[in-house]
């Protein structure tokens, strides 16, 4: 949803009297409502009766324009689409005919923002690439602000959490990262509650003593704790396209998996790509090259 916002952004500045909705899952509507460029956002839960609802709503709207971007096969969206009655549609048309124009033509770049942007492309708005944007509410800022106050001003946020266990480092890996950083920038672990056991035995154990834990208890609190750091250490997560929205300097981890990379690479100005040799596995990434590639960024 993350790389999604350029589309947003560039419908609302082409199209400024126009009504945007975005349907989203619960987990991905909570950027969408936050976001100003949104007028409306639908929440799909895949639950019969709440189906019905939603495209009862969805039919009453009238939607003049139903834009998908997903590049590869849904029965789910072919079933959505041809039950709201779009007065005109643009997807990608892999398997057969779903929608009235097919944006296959309309791509161009293989990252998943140029994937998003191609409807702007087809409706004759030439665009390449735009940044990927998230609007912090005051509250969460703040929230995040006054815990950053024993810190210092320079930081490297390492990003312990993964989303999945094939994307894990090790305690004893983040250990020799984090003492292996110039000591005069803090080091601030976060992550995820199931990280926190992680993050305990890492700062337990740890010989450097500007190290600190900034808990962030919403995606717009880890969006303000990236955005006030110097640079972001982090496996293939969310946190990746949170640090391309605010050009924050980034080491980050990918499986060995081409198009992974390609689709999903970070677009901060100051980054490294490490890549394992293995599809499923950071095993073969040492702390050393991630500690190297943290210092030569902040050189």
């Amino acid at each position: 949803m993350i790389l999604t916002t350029p589309l947003f952004s560039e419908l609302r500045r082409h199209f400024p009297d126009s009504e945007i909705s975005v349907l989203a899952s619960k987990k991905n509507s909570i950027i969408t409502r936050k976001f100003s460029a949104v007028n409306y956002t639908y929440e799909y839960d895949k639950k019969f009766l709440n189906t019905l609802k939603l495209l009862f709503r969805l039919r009453k709207k009238r939607i003049d324009l139903w834009i998908d971007t997903k590049d590869e096969y849904s029965s789910t969206s072919k079933l959505l689409k041809k039950l709201s009655k779009p007065v005109k549609s643009l997807g990608f048309n892999i398997k057969d005919k779903i929608f009235d124009s097919d944006l296959s033509g309309f791509v161009t770049g293989k990252h998943r923002v140029d994937i998003n942007l191609s409807p702007i492309n087809s409706l004759g708005k030439i665009i390449e690439r735009a940044t990927p944007l998230i609007e912090i509410p005051k509250t969460d800022s703040d929230n995040v602000l006054t815990r950053l106050e024993k810190t210092a001003n320079k930081r490297v946020l390492l990003n312990l959490s993964a989303g999945i266990s094939t994307r894990d480092l090790s305690n004893e890996k983040w250990l020799k990262i984090a003492n292996g950083i110039k000591s005069d920038y803090s080091v601030i672990l976060t992550g995820q509650e199931k990280d926190y056991s992680n993050i305990n035995t890492v700062i337990n154990s740890i010989s450097r003593k500007n190290v600190h834990f900034i808990e962030t208890n919403t995606i717009f609190e880890l969006a303000e704790l990236i955005k006030q750091c110097s640079l972001i250490v982090t496996p293939d997560t969310s946190a990746v396209h949170i640090a391309s929205c605010f050009n924050t300097p980034i080491v980050c981890f990918f499986h060995n998996v081409e198009w992974v990379r390609i689709k999903f690479a970070p677009l901060s100005e100051k980054q490294r790509i490490i890549v394992s040799k293995e599809e499923n596995s950071f095993e073969s990434i040492t702390p050393e090259e991630i500690t190297g590639s943290i210092n030569e960024l902040l050189a």
